[in-house]
């Protein structure tokens, strides 16, 4: 028997979803403590009491501040327009560094070049990359070395 399955940008699902601290900071790259200084700035969704001991943020609300963080990168050119979904989540340079093995000083040279995807600020000292991108620039990568190759 098949299950349903649910697409996840519905908007009437989304706006039904929350998720709690953990998958929160794990999508955002923030800490607890930054969250809420944020929240108190209003510089980020504001959290929502659930019960007495557990709070959680609506998704729809998260995504709106990823998509928001996204459409304001000035280099980012407007062709490659990326839509954030429910399956994105910003990586920082540590994880970023693990997947990609180029030097700090490298990315930025390639970005700069327009070879490489673009970061996003989402703080005042804080800046990620959308990990769908720099997936698919990995990806891109194998493809052309494939095609040298063959």
């Amino acid at each position: 028997m098949m299950r349903n399955q649910i697409h996840p940008s519905s908007p009437s699902l989304i706006d039904n979803i929350f998720i709690n601290t953990r998958a929160t900071r794990a999508r955002v790259l923030f800490s607890i403590q930054n969250l809420a200084v944020l929240e108190a700035k209003g510089a980020f969704p504001k959290r929502i009491r659930l019960g007495p001991n557990r709070i959680a943020w609506p998704l729809a609300d998260i995504l709106a501040w990823m998509q928001d963080k996204v459409d304001s990168r000035p280099a980012f050119p407007p062709a490659n327009h990326v839509i954030v979904d429910a399956n994105e989540r910003f990586i920082g340079k540590p994880e970023l560094r693990k997947i990609v093995t180029y030097t700090p000083q490298h990315l930025r040279f390639l970005e700069l070049k327009g070879q490489f995807p673009p970061r996003i600020r989402i703080g005042e000292n804080r800046s990620a990359w959308l990990q769908s991108e720099v997936r698919q620039w990995i990806e891109e990568r194998l493809q052309a070395s494939r095609n040298v190759a063959s």
